[in-house]
């Protein structure tokens, strides 16, 4: 079963062509409406898992690789561009405009944070990973945030997810941080000790390498994704798949041939294995 599409897509002009594009993570599907015309586009994002429901609305920004999960869904989208002409850019919603927005949840954290409103903050962070739950700025801000009140045990999950997701959901410096605590932490809940981000947090904390000639961590990464899919955990295995290729693109065309690494072979390796999901795969029809 494909990307399932709510009726309100048909007011989207949809790019089904479905190319590979490096800064637009697997089961992003762009939209024509609203571009600018620099490459930077609107489209539509199923959180990995969710293949079966409603995505969200996220625009990329290719300069800096990163997407915007702005917009809960479709129809919080047009509400926010019925009234624009054309020449109009929409912006990003508020909270009052769309309570579900992953972005504004954020945003709106971070006000409460500076305001010292720690457990508001913790409301918010929870209410943007429960939409989309490879956000990696909401994990790791809300891993610290946890960690600040003692919750070790919930610091260690939200980490380990942190560190599985995708960059262009979040590269800020909280998030190296992060990774960087939980590389040295000697505890896991009972839940991780078995997980294989805990048994390889020390090998994973490099990524990305940053150029240099060679690095074991891009190894240490495929046999995560292999300990995931082997133990029937997809979705883990996919949300690791979408951050290995986002960091690989940082890399030079050399350290590839090094690695072995192609693009293309990367995304059709993503679309047979999100076909073990119950709604896969990640592509349209």
């Amino acid at each position: 079963m494909p990307l399932a599409l709510p009726a309100a897509a048909g007011d989207l002009a949809l790019d089904r062509d479905q190319r590979y594009v490096a800064y637009m993570p697997f089961g992003f599907v762009s939209f024509q409406d609203w571009q600018l015309g620099n490459g930077d586009q609107f489209g539509l994002y199923w959180p990995i898992g969710r293949e079966g429901g409603a995505p969200i609305v996220a625009e990329t920004f290719h300069d800096d690789g990163s997407v915007m999960p702005g917009f809960s869904g479709i129809d919080s989208f047009l509400a926010a561009t019925r009234d624009l002409d054309e020449a109009d850019h929409p912006g990003f919603p508020t909270l009052a405009d769309d309570p579900r927005s992953p972005l504004a949840l954020y945003e709106e954290a971070r006000r409460l944070l500076k305001a010292q409103r720690v457990e508001d903050a913790i409301h918010r962070l929870e209410a943007a990973i429960a939409v989309l739950p490879e956000y990696t700025s909401a994990l790791a801000l809300l891993a610290s945030q946890y960690l600040r009140l003692g919750g070790m045990d919930a610091a260690c999950r939200m980490a380990v997810r942190a560190t599985i997701s995708p960059p262009s959901f979040g590269c800020e410096a909280h998030v190296s941080r992060m990774k960087a605590w939980l590389a040295q932490q000697e505890h896991a809940p009972e839940d991780l000790r078995d997980d294989p981000v805990w048994l390889h947090r020390r090998a994973l904390e490099p990524l990305p390498s940053g150029g240099q000639k060679e690095s074991p961590a891009y190894g240490v990464a495929l046999k995560v994704i292999a300990a995931y899919e082997a133990r029937g955990e997809i979705v883990p295995a996919l949300t690791l798949m979408q951050s290995y290729g986002e960091y690989m693109g940082s890399e030079t065309s050399a350290f590839w041939e090094r690695n072995g690494f192609s693009p293309t072979e990367h995304r059709a390796r993503q679309v047979e294995l999100s076909a073990r999901l119950p709604h896969g795969p990640r592509v349209l029809v």
